[in-house]
């Protein structure tokens, strides 16, 4: 190798100017590190077996470091990808699953598992790649304008939620209690109960959070906030996005088994589709309303490559199909699957909205490990009376719960009660007003959640369930059963039910305690003024406070609704009446308000005196005779037979609902892929012999491929231009970079393209050869290399397009059914002379302080208004470069 002698033509310090360095250990970056719209990337950064997610600006330290839980099912995060939006992240690990992120604080937006499909394989699977592109819909052409511009469709069930009263929300929410947000209200400890993940309403199929379109009020809190960032939600103004926005994204996951996973806007899973054989998916295009095209990369997997008929020197390799597999989801731009989509969003609002308001129900009620429910306050007051009338040694004071009830009732009780009431017994007045805040706080809780929170949510559910059930003939391919959906509404009703009695019960039990209170304060008086014995003039009812003294002080009714099995029935199967016609109902009512006005005309009268008709519609008159005494009958029959009514779980029954909803809406997500029309014949092709006529190694002694691929796809009036950058380290250590210029009319990629150019680059100047580290194309017209000689590390940067360098064209050589067929064809073409290698183009340079050694990894951003390069090595040394020609800033300052 030559010396490299005169450095001024690679290191020319007016190029790239302005540069940072830093230093992050144990990290790695990635292609896709760079915010296509802001100045800021990341790293991931492994600290004691930790992976951490590291967002750092372009010219300053990092900006915040996540730690990612240590529940995360695989160490190794495959690949990281922004949002087209820039303001989240989205993160693979392993194959398990993929986070979201948020740009202001890397917080977990949402974690969502990837389906594990059932395949027979002994290889591990990995996320290989992930591509979050935007879809442009047209809006439909409308002969008429809306002068109302209404952008919901009058008499759906959105339209009737944008009618109603938003809901208050609940603070915190159920991603806020985990955090103790609020009221400065103490951190929460693991719940005592495990939801399973088919009664976990966050498992439900849902976009982006939409509060406003399930008729909720915004809560006001970081929790929240950071959820409705993701997607478009962050951009627009009011919620009306769904109709409003043309623009929608698709967020695909591709896994080296051959799978696709799709996500509607990022979140809303539609379900994988198999490729048809074991590949690697490494790079997507998406034109508008055209078919989804995909080029694969083949695992090495001996039964694939036998198919493919790879025979090489040092065994077999992979190959990447030069024509792409195309995919047709043809229910992906209809409405009808927004429609399902948005409902599916809205149930998912409701049940999570409603599981929060039981879940706070629940725990003020009846407590967690680290917090004392309201429930429990008597039972240890009446305990701490246990024991001091243990230390007296009353024989007489054997049951605390008898004693207390002499006393209410007769006023009188043994030397140790007083002991009790007086402030000696620790019940003092800022004891009792502390128990009397508590459970009047949380009584009035139950009751106003009941009727104002959890009511209105389950009525709004009720809504959309019955508009998804109008659907089940018409949308067919999404599987909607009716039966199903029947059953999940006459559950949802049920619940209603459940709720508005508790809503009454507890302001019941509230109106008890209340007097069971004022008894308690008057004792507590007697017992602290020495009145003792002496009996005083009751301010409070008797026996409303030994109703609660009996049924609420050690066990109350209310804990029904939170144990206990599903309820079976609803109280209006069992206390259903028979159904009476309209003249029927109306005679009732006349009959009782005639007889009330004649009472109080007639106090005086006989009741003997006034008639009354021998049947209830005698001779065709209205007059039906109905006296208080009989309605007074028939509400005490109607409250025995709900008093025996033992199971009244509404946390069982919601999970029940959520439960029928889940399946429901997860058949339905599915709808997409179901109805896909998959193209995979160019990922088998080339199962005969005609390319086996490899003669070198395309795997490096670890196993990788030493061919790999990067590409830059054009959108042009006719069609699409394809640039595709294929690297080859050549046996003797030379690299080569082949360049081609592919043309596709129509955005037809799954067919032969109508022309190839190629250039050859050999990576060397002036017969100095250089080891490429790294390479990627920075926008439409330029590519930027990392290079190294004689342990000096360069960035170039050079126009790769035909009017800066020779393109040759390669007709002849076609059809190639894969990329490495291109390389063996191009390899031969030099070594005999018809097409000339040429060396790396004349560009910036500029010589680096570091990657002298090891590996080095390059992320570029070549954006409008960015234009910024990164480059890492294995030690974690980095440098930022500013890539921005004077010009060019000059004219976007202009």
């Amino acid at each position: 190798m030559a010396h490299l002698g005169d450095r001024s033509i690679l290191d020319d310090p007016t190029q790239f100017p302005e540069s940072w360095s830093f230093t992050s250990q144990s990290s790695k970056l990635y292609p896709t590190a760079w915010c296509p719209k802001l100045d800021v990337f990341v790293l991931v950064t492994r600290i004691a077996e930790r992976n951490h997610l590291v967002l750092r600006s372009f010219r300053e330290t990092s900006v915040w470091d996540h730690e990612f839980d240590a529940s995360t099912p695989h160490p190794e995060i495959s690949c990281v990808r922004w949002s087209p939006d820039s303001l989240a992240i989205v993160v693979a690990h392993g194959g398990a699953r993929i986070t979201f992120h948020s740009l202001h604080d890397g917080a977990l937006l949402k974690s969502i598992p990837l389906a594990v499909p059932e395949k027979n394989v002994e290889e591990e699977r990995l996320v290989s790649n992930l591509w979050w592109v935007e879809t442009k819909i047209p809006k439909a052409p409308t002969a008429f304008k809306d002068v109302f511009n209404r952008t919901e469709i009058p008499g759906t069930a959105h339209s009737v939620l944008r009618l109603l009263p938003r809901i208050e929300h609940v603070l915190p929410d159920l991603s806020a209690l985990k955090a103790g947000v609020g009221f400065q209200r103490p951190p929460m400890q693991a719940a005592t109960r495990v939801v399973p993940p088919e009664k976990d309403p966050l498992m439900i199929p849902s976009s982006s959070s939409d509060l406003f379109g399930a008729s909720i009020a915004k809560a006001i809190n970081a929790a929240d906030l950071a959820l409705n960032l993701l997607g478009h939600t962050g951009r627009r103004e009011d919620y009306t996005f769904w109709f409003q926005e043309v623009d929608r994204s698709l967020l695909i996951v591709g896994d080296t088994w051959g799978y696709l996973h799709f996500f509607l806007d990022g979140f809303y899973p539609l379900g994988y589709i198999h490729l048809g054989t074991q590949c690697s998916p490494v790079s997507v295009y998406a034109p508008p309303l055209l078919p989804f095209n995909v080029v694969t990369e083949p695992a090495p997997d001996l039964h694939l490559f036998a198919i493919a008929t790879l025979e090489t020197s040092g065994g077999l390799g992979t190959l990447t199909n030069s024509r792409a597999a195309s995919l047709k989801l043809p229910l992906l731009h209809q409405q009808i699957t927004r429609d399902v989509v948005r409902a599916s969003t809205t149930i998912k609002e409701l049940l999570v909205f409603a599981a929060s308001v039981l879940h706070e129900m629940e725990e003020a009620w009846m407590g967690t490990e680290s917090r004392e429910g309201a429930r429990g306050l008597g039972a240890k007051w009446l305990r701490h009376l246990e024991n001091i009338l243990a230390a007296h040694g009353d024989a007489t004071s054997g049951d605390a719960l008898l004693d207390l009830t002499v006393l209410l009732l007769t006023g009188k009780g043994p030397p140790s009660i007083r002991e009790f009431f007086s402030s000696g017994g620790r019940l003092s007045e800022r004891a009792l007003s502390h128990w009397e805040t508590t459970m009047g706080r949380t009584l009035k809780t139950l009751q106003e959640f009941a009727e104002r929170k959890l009511v209105p949510t389950l009525e709004r559910l009720v809504v959309v369930l019955e508009q998804v059930q109008g659907w089940t003939q018409k949308y067919k391919l999404f599987h909607l059963r009716e039966a199903d959906i029947v059953q999940a509404v006459k559950q949802v009703l049920k619940a209603i039910e459940f709720s508005e009695w508790l809503s009454k019960e507890a302001e019941n039990e509230l109106h008890r305690y209340f007097e069971f209170a004022k008894w308690f304060k008057s004792e507590s008086i007697r017992a602290n003024d020495g009145s003792g014995n002496e009996l005083r003039a009751i301010s409070f009812d008797p026996l409303e406070a030994l109703e609660y003294l009996e049924n609420g002080l050690t066990s109350s009714t209310l804990d029904r609704w939170f144990t206990g099995p599903i309820p079976p029935v609803s109280p209006s199967d069992v206390i259903a009446q028979p159904f009476d016609s309209v003249k029927t109902v109306i005679a009732t009512a006349r009959s009782f308000l005639n007889k009330k006005s004649a009472d109080a005309q007639s106090p005086r009268a006989s009741k003997a005196s006034s008639p009354e008709p021998s049947s209830r519609e005698a001779s065709g008159s209205l007059d039906v005779s109905v006296t208080e005494n009989d309605l007074d009958q028939a509400e005490a029959e109607r409250t025995a037979v709900l008093a025996a009514m033992t199971d009244r779980n509404l946390v069982s029954l919601l999970e029940d609902i959520i439960e029928k909803c889940q399946g429901i809406l997860i058949t339905a997500s599915g709808a997409v892929v179901r109805s896909a029309e998959v193209n995979t014949d160019p990922l088998l092709e080339g199962r005969n012999a005609s390319e086996s006529r490899i003669r070198f190694r395309n795997t490096g002694n670890d196993g990788r491929s030493i061919i790999t691929h990067k590409e830059r796809i054009i959108e042009t009036a006719e069609g699409v231009e394809r640039y595709i950058a294929l690297r080859h380290k050549q046996e003797d250590g030379i690299h080569v970079v082949y360049l081609l210029k592919t043309t596709h009319p129509n955005w037809d990629l799954d067919q032969t393209p109508s022309a190839v150019i190629a250039h050859v680059m050999q990576c060397r100047t002036r017969d100095i050869h250089f080891e490429l580290l790294d390479y990627d194309f920075f926008d439409d017209f330029s590519m930027v290399m990392l290079l190294r000689a004689q342990g000096a590390a360069y960035l170039t940067h050079f126009d790769h397009t035909p009017a800066k360098i020779p393109y040759q064209p390669i007709e002849g050589m076609l059809p190639a059914t894969h990329r490495e067929t291109w390389v063996l064809q191009l390899s031969e073409a030099v070594q005999n002379g018809q097409i000339p290698a040429h060396d790396v183009p004349r560009g910036r340079t500029r010589r680096l302080e570091m990657c002298s050694e090891g590996s080095g990894y390059l992320a570029v951003n070549g954006a409008q208004r960015r234009q910024v390069a990164c480059i890492l090595d294995e030690r974690g040394h980095g440098q930022v470069f500013d890539m921005m020609l004077e010009d060019q800033e000059e004219e976007i300052e202009t």
